[in-house]
């Protein structure tokens, strides 16, 4: 008895000091753990998004970027549905899963089809639209109304310095694309030395 009741202590220090470093990035990196990326793994000096509305944008470089601020409620897309994210991270990654959520009465608006393109510094619209994709996802409005995050092929999203995000259609055909938060799902990899920023060609359109 004496035994089992010292393993069970153990058991419960173990676990007030994760939940007590589970926020921690050192920890986060040393344990595997799954996290949302956008906590302290993207390079927000880098960060970009192409095609987003002036009135309603990416609010890129703010450590908030899965969540509008600034009273914001979503960010838009500007003159069709597509928008070309880029996400550079602060060291190698794994991603494991994609999501967006939408406000209900956005759901027409929400992301459907999207691309994702790893390991590539440099990408524009056209780039994005002839070649082929490492994965493509496709979003149902439930997906958007719940922030449910789609799986990532394991193989192709082992060890990712960055990743180009797609949007290339909306739920109900609309002119523009809107979405409310965006998850990144992933776990930083020990010892991921990050190597140096590339350019970005990519141009936003008028």
């Amino acid at each position: 008895m004496d035994g089992l009741g010292g393993g069970d202590e153990d058991a419960e220090r173990r676990q007030l000091l994760h939940d007590a470093l589970k926020h921690n990035k050192d920890y986060q990196i040393a344990e595997g753990l799954t996290v949302n990326l956008f906590d302290g793994f993207v390079d927000w000096k880098n960060f970009h998004c192409l095609g987003q509305s002036a009135d309603h944008p990416f609010p890129h470089m703010d450590p908030r970027a899965r969540t509008t601020h600034r009273g914001q409620t979503y960010v838009e897309s500007d003159t069709d549905a597509e928008m070309l994210i880029f996400i550079p991270f602060n060291q190698k990654v794994t991603l494991q899963s994609l999501g967006f959520t939408v406000l209900s009465s956005h759901l027409s608006f929400g992301p459907r089809t999207v691309y994702l393109f790893p390991n590539r510094w440099s990408l524009d619209f056209d780039d994005a639209l002839t070649t082929d994709p490492a994965q493509t996802l496709t979003f149902t409005r439930e997906d958007l109304a719940d922030g449910t995050a789609l799986s990532l092929s394991a193989a192709k999203f082992s060890c990712v310095d960055c990743v180009w995000v797609f949007v290339a259609s909306n739920q109900g055909g609309e002119e523009v694309t809107r979405m409310s938060k965006m998850g990144l799902l992933g776990r930083p990899l020990k010892d991921g030395s990050h190597q140096k920023l590339g350019g970005i060609r990519g141009m936003m359109r008028a």
